[in-house]
């Protein structure tokens, strides 16, 4: 043990210097102290701050349901079969595609709104276009139902119109749509968006087993299978996917 004149343990602390160092190394500086809110503004529904509040809510209580539902877009491009200038038709129906969530343009403000299958509808049937839908706007709250609407006489159900370029059920209009070649060209979703992005930059393009009926990439206008187009479809395409949530 070393000492100095003045009778300190010269040993003892330079250790205790240097465990006081590593623990200033090793500490996490303080989180930065936000300003606090003014009261008022914090209270008050229509500030500016609340209705932010209120929008990302609804957004994530949103994203919460795509997710709960089965709705989550899957990516259907050729770059997953390892050959980006190859396309196989997977025998996707624009039926099939419209029992995920489809983006609309609200039509009370205009705003992105969602239209989904309502968690509470009774699975009774075995075609999912019957089942209820919910119509919600992100932007304004609006909200609207959809029941499939019967048939006058057998009180049948009638299947909606999946021509586009409205939704099939509330028929409003979509929220990726956009003008391409004079024409337009829109998508239900991000998973019918990939399907066309991946058609489209196809080179060399596939029809796929026969399952009978006419497919989306089938149905396909002649337009856009045209390669002549292929730049200015591609470019729409990306116009699209900016809109994208």
């Amino acid at each position: 043990m070393k000492r100095g004149g003045d009778g300190r343990d010269y040993n003892l602390c330079w250790a205790l210097s240097a465990a006081s160092r590593q623990q200033l190394v090793h500490t996490d500086p303080p989180a930065p102290v936000e300003p606090p809110w003014l009261p008022h503004a914090e209270a008050r529904p229509d500030s500016p701050r609340a209705r932010h509040d209120s929008a990302a809510s609804r957004r994530r209580t949103l994203t919460s349901d795509v997710g709960r539902l089965g709705c989550t877009v899957s990516s259907m491009t050729a770059v997953e079969n390892g050959n980006a200038g190859h396309f196989r038709d997977p025998k996707y129906r624009l039926g099939g595609l419209a029992a995920g969530a489809i983006l609309v343009r609200c039509p009370r403000c205009a705003g992105q709104a969602w239209v989904l299958r309502d968690p509470d509808s009774a699975d009774d049937s075995r075609h999912h276009f019957w089942l209820r839908r919910r119509l919600s706007c992100l932007e304004c709250a609006f909200t609207d139902v959809w029941n499939a609407p019967r048939r006058p006489g057998d009180n049948a159900r009638t299947l909606p119109d999946f021509s586009g370029p409205n939704d099939p059920y509330f028929q409003l209009p979509l929220w990726l749509s956009v003008d391409c070649r004079g024409r337009v060209l829109w998508a239900y979703n991000a998973e019918h968006l990939d399907l066309l992005d991946a058609y489209v930059s196809a080179r060399l393009r596939e029809r796929g087993r026969d399952m009978g009926g006419q497919t989306l990439v089938e149905r396909l206008p002649a337009w856009m299978k045209d390669g002549r187009h292929r730049a200015d479809v591609l470019d729409g395409i990306g116009r699209l996917r900016a809109l994208l949530p």
